[in-house]
């Protein structure tokens, strides 16, 4: 299992309609390797990313994570991938000190106690956001291309 990609596309095609979005796309990602999509509006980066996150299903072709057919076993790999969107919906609502208590209770293991996270998330906002600026909300933090 060790020559086995981490993310495996074989024939990924998904279509809209008539629309093509993604055509036949063949990759594999490798454990270690660090893998970007670039292309033009329209080239099917995010669907193929809403592919491998569940949001959408292959209209045609093979998709596997760790093995597992991304359709078939999606029980299995849900838990063990994570997705960090390049917007968040939420900047208008947070402020700084709200977005830290929830990335620090989000990247703990579920084992650890209520009082745990609550306290690493106090310390978290006390050494990032001692002053106001903890209190602002997010939006007005973040350059244009964020919001």
């Amino acid at each position: 299992m060790a020559n086995v990609p981490v993310i495996q596309l074989k024939g990924l095609t998904v279509e809209f309609g008539k629309f093509i979005a993604v055509d036949q796309l063949d990759l594999d990602i490798h454990r270690g390797e660090l893998f970007g999509l670039l292309g033009p509006n329209g080239a099917g980066k995010s669907t193929t990313l809403k592919v491998l996150i569940g949001q959408r299903r292959p209209s045609k072709g093979e998709v596997s994570i760790l093995g597992h057919d991304i359709v078939r076993d999606w029980a299995l790999i849900k838990p063990k991938f994570g997705y960090v969107p390049d917007k968040e919906n939420h900047f208008d609502e947070f402020t700084g000190r709200h977005e830290l208590r929830v990335e620090g209770q989000v990247e703990l293991p579920e084992h650890l106690a209520k009082a745990a996270r609550a306290s690493r998330s106090k310390r978290m906002t006390d050494s990032r956001f001692a002053s106001d600026s903890g209190s602002r909300n997010l939006s007005a933090t973040r350059s244009s291309s964020w919001r």
